[in-house]
């Protein structure tokens, strides 16, 4: 039974991790790189990689935000975690 269980989370998280690196490579370093292969723009004034680090810079400012609203002290689902 156990190695039934342990086969099966095996099987579903190697699955979870390459779609999670599949897409992360896709949206956050193919797609942006191609965007800069095709977007024209002064590269002498932006970095050549323009686009991989604008990318870069909202899934940062996305994540503050998420995790300032979620981590509140006030926040009744997280309450338990804070002493």
């Amino acid at each position: 039974m156990q190695k039934v269980t342990r086969k099966l989370v095996f099987k579903k998280m190697l699955a979870f991790l390459v779609i999670g690196f599949g897409a992360g490579a896709l949206l956050f370093i193919a797609f942006p790189l191609w965007l800069d292969q095709i977007v024209p723009y002064n590269k002498e004034i932006f970095d050549p990689s323009l686009f991989v680090y604008c990318f870069l810079i909202f899934l940062n400012i996305h994540h503050y935000f998420i995790d300032f609203a979620l981590w509140r002290r006030d926040n009744p689902e997280m309450k338990y975690l804070h002493r």
